[in-house]
This record gives structure tokens, sequence and C-alpha cells, in this order.
């Protein structure tokens, strides 16, 4: 697991609430903001994928 999981995962589990965690998947940001770019680029689509519970 990477590190950054793992403080995620810290962070979920020291929460004095438990706090509403929403998986989702993005497809398309490294073409709005490739690797080394200093601004992002304009006219590209990000698409988001949630699941529901159960999937």
């Amino acid at each position: 697991m990477s590190e950054t999981f793992g403080c995620l995962n810290r962070l979920i589990l020291d929460a004095d609430n438990l706090p509403i965690v929403i998986p989702f998947v993005h497809t398309g940001m490294q073409d709005i903001m490739p690797v080394g770019a200093k601004l992002p680029r304009i006219g590209k689509t990000v698409c988001n994928y949630h699941f529901e519970d159960g999937e």
C-alpha cells in the first residue's frame, strides 16, 4: 500500500467522528494537468465514477 493511502487511513481512523468516505475513480486528469505543467489545459474533460453499495 502506498504512503498516500496509509496517511488517508490514519486520518480516517484518528477522526473523532467517523467520516463518510465515498470511493471514486476519475479519468482525464492527465490531459488537464500533465506532469510538469505549470497551468492546466482548457477544453478537456474529466469523468468521475462513483460506486454504490454492493458494487
